[in-house]
């Protein structure tokens, strides 16, 4: 290959007085407004890429031009930002909108002759001066995160040519026909400045393989040339590259030459999945967001370095399986896309559109033309992305635009017309673990899912600068959280969201990202980048990465000692031969790395498909913590890291305490759910309402059918009177959120709850709970001390997922409220949401609220506090696409008098107000309360924890996501139930 690139290089020397295509790279004089104070590389940064220009930026650069017989010269800008202008020795002959896509500037100038030394310069506008019409315009929303400067991001090229000249050609392959299609552009003024075409395909080794003459007669075309089986085609695994050369011809005169790369590849859409060559091809891919990378100061100069890239995005990408590079918001300089066609990478290609949409459908039209342009001359290229995260109405032009210029390229695929995009930040930012869908086919059109996985560490292993990762990993990790916990979590949440995706079906997915800004994103290597030092999510990801795979299709955690488990197992086969896929199962002591257990089987699974499979085997009688593992033997050769699906699983035995022996539980007679989980852990019952009852447990069918019937609360009431401990269980609606709904909307969001108010409910002695909807449910709980009674012989990671339900739910889709709580309680209650616990008891103190985001002042109308809240609250809803569709920052802001409630609470029976655990980003949820009456009065613990139907270890689910017994879950109503009877 390298043969082949030197010899076409050296083409135009060879042929004095022909047409040439001189690369002016290097270095240029650089200043602003027109002042040269400096030496800068092109291509590369020129100026602070966190910093919009001040004024224009322009570059110089003297050269002298060839000799020969040639007669026009064209400068072609491939990177320009922004609006360049070029000038020939002082003097304007060209200006273009834009710079995202490649600009043709003609050089009508009296000093463009051959041999004629002459001064180059090129002025670039700055972003804040550009119009918002200008498809080339950074989204507003990218400006704190991504690269804002003026600069030559890509080659700056001089064409000298005849009077006429080739503006533009690709080939696209139509393998029915057997043939090669050829469009093509002229720039001229006449029909008789040209004659014909010459198109030849040359291989990797510098033979000519097809050799055609055309005669033309028009300015643009599509010509046909037949292959008769003498191309190989381009396949990711065997990436045959072609190099298509253009004459365009006066007579026998060449007046003008053009190359480009061509593979003979056919990438469509059939049905709802992706074919390439006629067969089936899954985009099993990665995201590198390349103009936000250049924020990294050390990476000024290896952004452009092709060799890093090389070795550490492609070549690595293509150790560990994968096949596809997604270029989120912008497209790399043109020599990236070079090295996936070298390679055998597929190429998302994506415009910069990012929260908005405000270009004319002229400039989109023009600057999407050069766009398509470009990607159509790299057969890497597949999938056309438009924008991202843009809400419907705004899109109308566009879909008008991107269908117009597709329709020149029929060799490619275009995103959100053909492909739906989904962005579920699962187990991330701004979501719990969703997992809603159960196949591919519930969706209309190929699911491209795009963007997951964001959680974000710098390379040091710390939280990641983007403002949301914080309070996600305080969701998942709880307080505390060390380096470790963090890189695991960063690691097994992009790959079981991964497999996730693979396992239903998708076309394509992609975890988000390998290289982003210290901002967002950050990247996936560790310490000094130069280094190319992976972090170990890479490795984690090559179960959903590899062609030939195996996934562990497994949610549940928590198991009895001894129990036999079966476990669903999907192995993959995307290569082009039938396989007998030979994998070693596996259960390890992860503090050792022993196996436990572990069994080699072998299933035939035929090409570019699926097979599914079970394992079954006993866990070991002790308690303890496992890694359940299914490991590919025979991956493919060119598979570098071992190919693995794991999993954390846990056994443990609910062991009731010493007290609970002697307690007396009351039950009512419906609740057979407790009546066999009590028997089952030796515990003694009674009547719920009995004298002998030292702690009434009451479950979500009590709640159902009693909580709203006054003598029931009468009774509690008697009870707690008396000195009886009374635990509510699975209280409020059961809502588990968009998992459950059957909805496809919020596809690149999370769904926003109104706030709805479910039920408000009156609970003994004035006690008052007020649910409202939520938008999630969530699947991690934390003890709020650091010895907590509830997480009594369980460890901290046990609380995070339960067994059964999409995402292993815990707390459903609903907030609770308590009020009628006494001063002190009231107190705790308001300064868990931020507010002084002083201040909140005289004087003037007043709460203001906008979508779950809280302020205080002392003013009852304070409008800069409001404006202040309304802007942050704004801020991160143009900043978090999820947060969009979820809040809204327009609603309006509660005010709440706190210290008039303050006063009121005085007639509040409860004494204290005591959260046992708390849930959310931010930690700011609290699923379960303790409301203490004081001395001669029983407790009242309230719990929001799903714990219906997994309390009951003969209740075992049928399918898959099906609510199961959690010995987890047993094992923290043992604790309620001990914790209170302790307390006596």
């Amino acid at each position: 290959m390298r043969k082949l690139f030197c010899l076409l290089f050296l083409i135009p020397l060879l042929l004095k007085g022909q047409p040439q295509s001189i690369v002016l790279n290097g270095q240029w004089q650089c200043g602003e407004n027109r002042v040269y104070n400096r030496e800068v590389s092109v291509p590369g940064l020129a100026s602070d890429p966190t910093k919009i220009n001040q004024g224009v930026l322009w570059y110089k650069k003297e050269i002298v031009l060839p000799e020969g017989a040639w007669l026009n010269a064209t400068l072609e800008l491939k990177g320009a930002r922004f609006m360049p202008k070029v000038y020939i020795d002082g003097d304007l002959v060209s200006e273009k909108a834009g710079g995202m896509s490649p600009t043709l500037h003609p050089l009508k100038h009296k000093n463009i002759k051959p041999g004629k030394k002459v001064s180059i310069e090129i002025a670039l506008a700055s972003l804040k001066d550009m119009p918002k019409t200008d498809a080339s315009r950074i989204p507003k929303a990218d400006y704190w995160r991504s690269d804002v400067a003026a600069h030559l991001w890509d080659d700056v090229v001089l064409k000298v040519h005849g009077t006429a000249s080739i503006n533009h050609v690709h080939g696209y392959s139509d393998l029915k026909e057997d043939a090669v299609h050829i469009k093509y552009r002229l720039e001229s003024e006449s029909v008789s400045d040209y004659s014909a075409l010459q198109i030849s395909i040359i291989d990797d080794k510098g033979n000519t393989v097809i050799d055609k003459s055309y005669k033309i007669d028009d300015n643009q075309g599509e010509l046909i040339m037949p292959v008769s089986g003498k191309l190989k085609l381009w396949e990711p695994e065997t990436p045959h590259l072609y190099r298509l050369i253009t004459q365009l011809k006066k007579g026998k005169k060449v007046i003008d030459t053009d190359t480009c790369n061509y593979g003979h590849r056919e990438f469509k859409v059939v049905g709802k999945q992706f074919e390439l060559n006629g067969h089936p091809v899954k985009m099993r891919a990665a995201s590198v967001v390349w103009y936000r990378w250049l924020r990294y100061p050390e990476v000024k100069e290896l952004a452009w370095d092709t060799q890093w890239f090389e070795e550490n995005i492609i070549k690595r990408m293509k150790a560990h399986g994968a096949n596809t590079l997604r270029f989120h918001l912008g497209m790399p300089p043109q020599k990236f896309l070079d090295l996936c066609d070298k390679h055998g990478l597929l190429v998302q290609a994506e415009w910069h559109f990012f929260h908005g949409l405000e270009a004319s459908k002229e400039s989109l039209t023009e600057q999407w033309a050069s766009w398509f342009d470009v990607s159509s001359r790299y057969p890497s290229n597949v999938l056309m992305h438009g924008w991202n995260e843009t809400d419907e109405e705004q899109l109308k032009i566009a879909y008008e635009a991107i269908s117009e210029v597709a329709e020149n390229y029929p060799g490619l695929v275009i995103g959100h017309r053909d492909v739906i995009h989904v962005h579920k930040y699962w187990w991330s930012l701004f979501e719990n673990v969703g997992v809603f869908y159960d196949s591919y086919d519930e969706f209309p059109l190929p699911v491209m899912a795009d963007e997951y996985g964001g959680n974000y560490l710098d390379e040091l292993g710390d939280v990641g600068g983007y403002p949301m990762v914080e309070s996600a990993y305080a969701r998942f990790l709880g307080k505390g959280h060390s380096k470790a916990q963090r890189f695991y979590h960063h690691a097994l949440s992009n790959a079981k969201i991964s497999e996730y995706w693979r396992t239903i079906g998708v076309a394509g997915f992609s975890p988000f990202c390998a290289l982003g800004s210290p901002e967002d994103g950050n990247h996936w290597f560790l310490g000094d980048i130069t280094q190319g030092n992976p972090m170990p999510v890479w490795n984690a990801l090559t179960a959903a990465w590899s062609p030939v795979s195996v996934s562990l299709n497994i949610w549940n955690r928590n198991f009895l000692p001894g129990q036999e488990i079966e476990v669903p197992v999907v192995l993959f086969n995307d290569t082009d031969m039938d396989k007998t896929i030979r994998v070693k199962y596996s259960l390890e002591d992860p503090q050792y790395r022993q196996a436990v257990w572990f069994e080699i089987t072998e299933l035939p699974v035929s090409k570019y498909s699926r097979a599914e499979s079970k394992i079954q085997f006993a866990l070991p009688r002790t308690a303890g913590d496992w890694l359940l593992k299914a490991e590919v033997l025979n991956a493919p050769e060119h598979i570098k890291y071992p190919v693995v699906s794991e999993w954390d699983i846990r056994t443990f035995e609910p062991k009731p305490n010493t007290v609970e022996a002697s307690v007396n539980v009351g039950v009512i007679e419906e609740d057979t759910h407790l009546h066999t989980f009590l028997k089952q852990n030796h515990l003694s019952q009674v009547p719920a309402f009995d004298k002998e009852a030292d702690v009434i447990l009451l479950s979500k069918n009590a709640w159902d059918n009693y909580i709203t019937d006054e003598d029931f609360i009468k009774k509690l009431e008697k009870a707690l009177q008396k000195g009886t401990d009374v635990i509510l269980l699975d209280v409020g609606p059961f809502l588990l959120g968009q998992g459950y709904n059957n909805s496809l909307q919020d596809l690149q969001g999370v769904r926003k709850s109104a706030g709805e108010s479910l039920a408000q409910v009156n609970l003994p002695l004035g006690v008052k709970a007020s649910f409202k909807e939520v938008a999630e449910p969530e699947s991690h709980i934390h003890p709020n001390v650091e010895q907590s009674p509830l997480w009594n012989h369980l460890s901290k990671e046990s609380t995070w997922l339960w067994n059964g339900l999409k995402g292993g739910l815990i707390v459903p889709s609903v907030g609770f409220e308590l009020s009628g709580l006494s001063q002190a309680s009231f107190v705790e209650s308001w300064s868990g949401r931020g507010a002084d616990s002083e201040r909140i008891k005289k004087g003037s103190y007043y709460a203001y609220e906008l979508e779950g985001f809280y302020a205080y002042s002392a003013l009852p109308n304070d409008r800069a506090l409001q404006d202040s809240l309304r802007q942050a609250v704004k801020f991160l809803v143009e900043d978090a696409p999820a947060l969009k569709q979820r809040v809204n920052p327009n609603a309006k802001i509660l005010k709440t008098n706190l210290v008039e409630l303050y006063q009121k609470s005085a007639e509040g029976k409860a004494e204290a107000l005591i959260a046992h655990a708390s849930a959310g980003r931010n930690l700011v949820k609290t699923p379960v309360y303790e409301v203490s009456f004081g001395k001669e009065y029983g407790e009242l613990m309230i719990s929001q924890l799903i714990t219906h139907k997994r309390l009951d270890k003969n209740l075992q689910p049928n399918y898959m996501h099906e609510i199961a017994y959690d010995p987890v879950a047993v094992q923290m109503v043992l604790n309620m139930i001990d914790y209170l009877s302790q307390k006596k």
